[in-house]
């Protein structure tokens, strides 16, 4: 059954949209310009409260192939899944609604063959005010031809790509799974449901093709990469728990063995995550000097872990992680004496 070549698929398309008016014409306008027509885009509308809605109101009137939910806010997963529900198609696809393809895009997934239990990964432009430049680019390799999993993973660092876009999934095999976007997770959400859908496939297709652009339009964007996490806490140490029980499934189930990919990769999720979850906590929350030391009398275990495993290491990261691993009637009278020092640094530059 799963091996089935599927002709000319229907494609679904989901956007979530919220207050988005300055971008989403432009995201729309690229679906609209595809040159392949077997498709339907399902805009959801999370509680936008700006023109947002309207907008997506006014495409819709104009092509059938067009769907709008409009919803409360309840941030992006939620209005992920909301698609997800409503999708009728063999595959789907996810675009952020201040992004943009290229009018091949949904083409090229075509030209891919994608097969039941197959995820299909294309590459990914990010475009700034000031460049643009190609942040993930592959060549047409799949597991179809006798290339195994475990050689892709590891050549183009697939899991590093672990964002919803630029990819193309199985609909009925989300569905039949009942994967979705875990709204009570708000840090890594999205990476958390392609990891998870990864352990469920039988084919990974990796296309050539770059038609994706991963917008970033300053600090007023919603993708802006240098303020997530800044300020965050628990909701890194809650992805920081889910990328640790995850990520080693995948290692097994693709028989994935080597141990320099092994600690990059888990590096990348469960560590960093964590690490950074304790520097936030001294540097950057609210939390009383009794509760962080709670929570870094908590975590000294794990970290000590981390500390041995942890790849690669920046002079920074390093520093942070040997003071984390001291006994923390140590380590926490110096992590103060940093953030005091920090705070005082910090208001000389003022």
């Amino acid at each position: 059954m799963y091996e089935k070549e599927i002709i000319q698929p229907f494609i679904s398309i989901v956007i979530p949209v919220y207050n988005s008016e300055k971008y989403i014409s432009k995201c729309i306008e690229s679906v609209l310009s595809q040159s392949y027509s077997k498709w339907e885009l399902i805009l959801v509308n999370d509680g936008s409260t700006d023109n947002s809605g309207t907008i997506c109101n006014h495409y819709a009137e104009k092509d059938t192939r067009i769907k709008v939910i409009h919803k409360s806010n309840e941030g992006v997963g939620s209005a992920r899944n909301s698609g997800i529900k409503q999708a009728s198609g063999d595959f789907i696809t996810f675009i952020d609604s201040d992004d943009y393809i290229s009018s091949q895009y949904i083409a090229d997934f075509v030209r891919c063959n994608p097969l039941e239990k197959s995820i299909v990964i294309s590459g990914l432009i990010t475009q700034t005010p000031s460049q643009k430049y190609i942040s993930f680019q592959y060549a047409d390799e799949s597991t179809l031809n006798g290339t195994t999993a475990y050689r892709l993973i590891i050549k183009y660092d697939l899991l590093r790509d672990g964002g919803p876009v630029n990819k193309l999934f199985d609909l009925q095999l989300i569905k039949h799974h009942n994967l979705q976007f875990l709204t009570n997770l708000s840090y890594h959400e999205d990476h958390i449901f392609v990891y998870s859908y990864y352990l469920f496939i039988e084919n990974i297709i990796l296309s050539k093709f770059c038609g994706y652009y991963y917008m970033y339009y300053g600090e007023d964007s919603k993708n802006s990469l240098s303020r997530i996490g800044k300020l965050k806490v628990q909701p890194l140490f809650d992805a920081s728990d889910l990328f640790l029980l995850i990520t080693p499934k995948i290692f097994v189930k693709f028989n994935i063995s080597d141990k320099k990919y092994k600690a990059k990769a888990i590096t990348r999720t469960g560590y960093s995550q964590r690490v950074l979850a304790l520097y936030n906590l001294y540097f950057h929350s609210y939390n009383s000097i009794n509760e962080c030391k709670q929570i870094l009398k908590n975590e000294r275990t794990k970290i000590c872990q981390i500390r041995k495993e942890y790849y690669p290491l920046s002079i920074k990261r390093k520093i942070i992680l040997n003071i984390l691993s001291l006994p923390v009637s140590v380590s926490h009278p110096i992590l103060l004496l940093m953030r005091f020092l920090d705070k005082i640094l910090k208001f000389s530059n003022k």
